[in-house]
């Protein structure tokens, strides 16, 4: 009967041991992937600079509690490069709460040859 006992305490401590512990993202996380073939010098979203990004990477995330926009500026060279869809009129469409990805890459049909596009991670 004891070992019946043990087993069951060892059990129910490792499946609490197991059990995810997945808390929400207060505000928004945003984090930048660069899928060019380029490294970008600096890249700047919502008045937040995740520095220079290497060809094929992803930074860490930055946690943002105000609204944020799916838009960037790219800094290459003496250039600077505005991305994303810039809306003049009111409401701007912001990234809700949550963990989400700017994934910038090479777009040939735009003037300054790189778009971006969110990602809900």
């Amino acid at each position: 009967m004891k070992n019946v006992f043990l087993i069951l305490v060892s059990f129910i401590f490792a499946a609490i041991g197991c059990t995810k512990n997945e808390t929400k993202a207060k505000g928004t996380l945003l984090r930048i992937e660069n899928t060019t073939n380029e490294t970008l010098q600096e890249v700047i979203s919502n008045n937040i600079s995740f520095g220079a990004i290497d060809a094929l990477s992803i930074t860490d995330y930055h946690s943002f509690d105000v609204p944020v926009l799916p838009t960037a500026t790219i800094i290459k060279g003496t250039d600077t490069l505005r991305i994303g869809i810039y809306y003049i009129d009111s409401p701007q469409p912001t990234l809700q709460n949550g963990k989400y990805t700017l994934r910038i890459f090479k777009d040939s049909e735009s003037y300054s040859g790189f778009n971006c596009l969110s990602i809900k991670d």
